[in-house]
C-alpha cells in the first residue's frame, strides 16, 4: 500500500485552530501536536464541540518553550510552557 501526504497541519493547543505546517516530527505521535488544552473551572478538559470559539485561536509554541495563543480580534498572550 502506498500512502501520500498532502498537507500536514497541527496546533499545540487542543480544540484550537489547525496551521499548516511544512513538516513535522514524529516519535510516537506528531511532536507538538495537541500538547496542552483548555480545562474548566472543574479541572476538565474543555473540546471544540463545547466550546466552538476555541477554533477561532491560533496557538503556537516555540522550541524555547514560548506559548502564544492569538485571538480573532489579533491580540495575543504569551506565556513560559515548557514541552511537556
Amino acid at each position: 500500500m502506498q500512502i501520500t501526504v498532502t498537507r500536514l497541519a497541527l496546533t499545540p493547543v487542543k480544540a484550537t485552530r489547525l496551521r499548516e505546517v511544512a513538516e513535522v516530527e514524529l516519535d510516537a505521535r506528531a511532536r507538538g501536536n495537541r500538547s496542552f488544552y483548555v480545562v474548566d473551572d472543574r479541572g476538565r478538559m474543555i473540546s471544540g464541540k463545547q466550546l466552538g470559539e476555541l477554533q477561532a485561536v491560533v496557538a503556537d509554541h516555540d522550541p524555547g518553550g514560548e506559548l502564544t495563543l492569538t485571538f480573532p480580534n489579533g491580540s495575543q498572550t504569551t506565556c513560559d510552557m515548557p514541552q511537556p
